[in-house]
């Protein structure tokens, strides 16, 4: 489908209620996965991606462990047990929230910087194995000069190393603070527009501040957008059309696993396993392996300075349409490239 990186969950064995981004031994494969040392696995799966000109990258969930792992166990006083506000709504980006979940306390600086060498020496290892690059989670969470520290001390030792902010569901002030902390990507909230309103574009400009930005026609382990509509044809419409939106609107592509057959259900963090994909690519009848090829090659094709294209609403359009223009630079009167997307709000007219 013309992708050049895997993007993977953490693999380790999770904590006691099976939810894969709550780690409980890193050194540990998950049960689904396998016996075994996990460093053996990802050597493993990095040169099989490599073969395949594929990167390897991981999810990084570094702000909390399982309580009841090793880790927990062994410095109790590096962790806080977590506590919800029992008025607060559920968080959306994340599966709920078990009650032994242990918060690294980076609020104490000898707990910051031990914490800070503990995954640094981790990410080194992991990118001698092969893996490129991180997807981190909960940016917010982390203080900046821990952020700076770790990617600095791993790019000394993988200088190409990729860091991606997952901004989904950060207020603005949080976003704006991880300006100039050196990561390669945040992430565009282009699923959620509704192919109207002017946030889009001013959310393009603020993110293009702070790094180029990635779009996803939907989140990893979020509602389908498939789920959103009936019958094959409309599915089929509404996930065209959010794909060719992404690739629009992002300077880069993220497509969570059974997308290319518009999955309904989605992932499961605590209760999925690997014939996962199987049961995906059987229930719909519908495949975009091809239209997410088309859009893969567009990307590669298309000429857009990463992160510095400008995104524009032209005025005028209807109720039922929007009209995006993309350039190669920031400075639109400067640009000698663009492209034009017309956006239909509606499935049913034309």
């Amino acid at each position: 489908m013309g992708f050049n990186t895997v993007l993977m969950p953490p693999l380790f064995r999770p904590s006691s209620d099976g939810n894969i981004f709550l780690t409980a031994d890193y050194d540990a494969l998950h049960p689904a996965v396998g016996e075994g040392k996990t460093d053996e696995y990802l050597a493993v799966l990095a040169e099989a991606a490599r073969a395949r000109g594929l990167a390897l990258h991981l999810d990084l969930v570094i702000d909390r462990l399982a309580l009841d792992g090793t880790q927990a166990g062994h410095q109790p006083e590096w962790f806080r047990i977590a506590a919800r506000d029992a008025g607060a709504p559920p968080d959306p980006r994340d599966p709920p929230e078990a009650p032994n979940i242990a918060e690294v306390r980076f609020d104490v600086e000898a707990v910051a910087r031990a914490m800070t060498d503990w995954w640094a020496e981790r990410l080194v290892a992991w990118t001698r194995l092969g893996i490129s690059g991180f997807r981190c989670k909960r940016p917010d969470r982390i203080p900046a000069i821990v952020w700076q520290e770790l990617m600095a001390l791993t790019r000394q030792s993988a200088p190409g190393c990729v860091f991606l902010a997952w901004t989904p569901g950060m207020q603005l002030a949080e976003q704006e603070r991880l300006a100039g902390l050196g990561f390669d990507a945040v992430f565009s909230s282009a699923r959620w527009w509704d192919f109207r309103s002017p946030w889009l574009v001013e959310e393009h400009a603020r993110q293009r501040r702070i790094a180029p930005s990635i779009a996803f026609p939907e989140a990893p382990f979020g509602e389908r957008l498939a789920s959103e509509y009936h019958g094959a044809d409309e599915v089929q419409a509404a996930c065209r059309r959010a794909l060719w939106l992404a690739a629009f609107a992002g300077d880069g592509l993220l497509i969570p696993m059974g997308y290319e057959y518009a999955a309904r259900r989605p992932l499961d963090a605590v209760h999925g396993d690997p014939t996962e994909l199987d049961r995906l690519r059987q229930s719909t009848g519908i495949d975009l392996t091809n239209d997410i090829a088309e859009v893969n090659g567009w990307i590669a094709e298309r000429n857009f300075a990463c992160g510095h294209g400008a995104l524009i609403s032209l005025p005028g359009g209807g109720a039922d349409a929007s009209a995006l223009v993309r350039t190669n630079l920031a400075s639109p009167a400067c640009s000698d490239d663009a492209f034009l997307l017309l956006a239909n709000a509606s499935l049913h007219r034309s």
